[in-house]
C-alpha cells in the first residue's frame, strides 16, 4: 500500500510485492481499469488505496453474472451448475485474472501478480502479459 512507501521512503525501492493486480499494470491486460479507477474517484473523491477494491469488484461481478446466468434462482443446484459454466479468459477482466473454478470451487485462472517498488511508484512485473517493467535487483552490492 501506499503508505508503505510514504514510510520508509527510497529505503523501499526495489522492494517486491506479490499480490492482487494493482494499478500500474498493462491496460491492455486489464481491459475495464481505467473505467473502474474513474468510477472509484468519481465515487470516493479519491484514488484506490490498494488493489483489495479492484479485486472486489472483480468478485462480484463473477457473482452477478453466475446468477444471471441461473436465471435468478438460488436454488444450489442452479447455482452450482451456472459455476461450473461459467468460464472467463485471462486478460479480459479488469482484474487481468480469468475465471475457471474446479472442482472444489476454486478459481484456478486467478493468479497473483508480482510487483516492485520503483522510484515510489507500485509497478507491475510478472506475469510478462500484465508487466509494465522488468525486475531489477535493487540494493547494496556487497
Amino acid at each position: 500500500m501506499q503508505t508503505f512507501i510514504d514510510t520508509v521512503g527510497e529505503a523501499g525501492d526495489g522492494v517486491f510485492n506479490v499480490d492482487f493486480t494493482q494499478y500500474e499494470v498493462n491496460k491492455q491486460f486489464t481491459p475495464g481499469l481505467q473505467e473502474f479507477v474513474d468510477s472509484y474517484k468519481q465515487a470516493y473523491d479519491s484514488d484506490p488505496k490498494s488493489g483489495h477494491s479492484l479485486a472486489n469488484f472483480f468478485g462480484a461481478n463473477i457473482v452477478f453474472d453466475i446468477l444471471e446466468e441461473a436465471k435468478g434462482s438460488l436454488e444450489s443446484d442452479r447455482v452450482g451448475k451456472a459455476v461450473n459454466a461459467y468460464t472467463v479468459k485471462q486478460g479480459t477482466t479488469a482484474t487481468g485474472w480469468g475465471v475457471d473454478f474446479d472442482e472444489n470451487g476454486q478459481n484456478t485462472s486467478a493468479q497473483p501478480f508480482v510487483m516492485q517498488w520503483r522510484d515510489g511508484n507500485l509497478v507491475t512485473v510478472y506475469p510478462e502479459e500484465a508487466a509494465v517493467m522488468e525486475p531489477k535487483l535493487v540494493g547494496s552490492s556487497g
